[in-house]
C-alpha cells in the first residue's frame, strides 16, 4: 500500500505539562535530521506515498535523549480523525511589509506557481491548471531577507492552512 514510505509528524518536546497536537501534513522533509538506522532511504521519505485509508497501525520514536540521563514522556489518546476538504479565498503573502494578493479560491490539494507579477497560474489537487491568477500588487523591491507571513481567508470550514515555498531570483544582496 505505501512501498516503504515515510508519513512522519514531529513534535519538539521541550515543555512540561499537557499538550494537545494535531497532525496534519505529513513532515518527511524533518527525516534527513535524525539517525533511523530503519533501512529507509531518501526514496522511502520523500518520493514515495501512502494510502491514508489503509493505514492500521502507528509508531511513536523519541530522539535526541540525553544519555545517562531519564526520560518520562507520557501519551494520551492518539486518534485518527477524517480530514475535510476545505478552502481559502484570495490568499495574501506578506514580503518585506508589501502584500501580494491573489484574487482566486483554492481547494484543498490546490497552489498558485507565482514566477513574477505576469507569471502567476494556479493549479487544482491534480496538476491541472486553473488559469492565470493576477496578483494586485506587485513585490517588486522586497529583499530575499525580509520577514514573510501568509494571511488565509476560510472559504469553507474547516480553518485553513498552507504550505508556502519562497525562492528568491537575481543577484540582489
Amino acid at each position: 500500500m505505501a512501498y516503504g514510505a515515510i508519513a512522519d509528524r514531529y513534535i519538539n518536546l521541550d515543555f512540561t505539562g499537557r499538550r494537545f497536537f494535531s497532525l496534519v501534513e505529513t513532515e518527511s522533509c524533518r527525516w534527513s535530521d535524525y539517525v533511523w538506522n530503519d533501512g529507509k532511504g531518501a526514496y522511502n521519505a520523500y518520493r514515495e506515498t501512502i494510502d491514508f485509508g489503509a493505514v492500521e497501525s502507528v509508531s511513536v520514536w523519541l530522539q535526541n535523549l540525553a544519555p545517562g540521563q531519564q526520560t518520562k514522556c507520557r501519551l494520551g489518546p492518539i486518534r485518527a480523525l477524517p480530514l475535510r476538504a476545505g478552502a481559502v479565498k484570495n490568499p495574501r503573502l506578506t514580503v518585506g511589509g508589501k502584500a501580494i494578493e491573489f484574487p482566486v479560491e483554492l481547494a484543498s490539494g490546490s497552489w498558485i506557481e507565482c514566477n513574477g507579477p505576469d507569471d502567476c497560474a494556479a493549479y487544482g489537487s491534480r496538476g491541472e491548471p486553473l488559469g492565470q491568477s493576477d496578483p494586485t500588487r506587485r513585490l517588486a523591491g522586497a529583499r530575499h531577507r525580509s520577514a514573510a507571513a501568509i494571511l488565509l481567508q476560510p472559504g469553507n470550514a474547516p480553518a485553513p492552512r498552507a504550505r508556502v515555498r519562497c525562492s528568491s531570483r537575481g543577484n540582489e544582496p
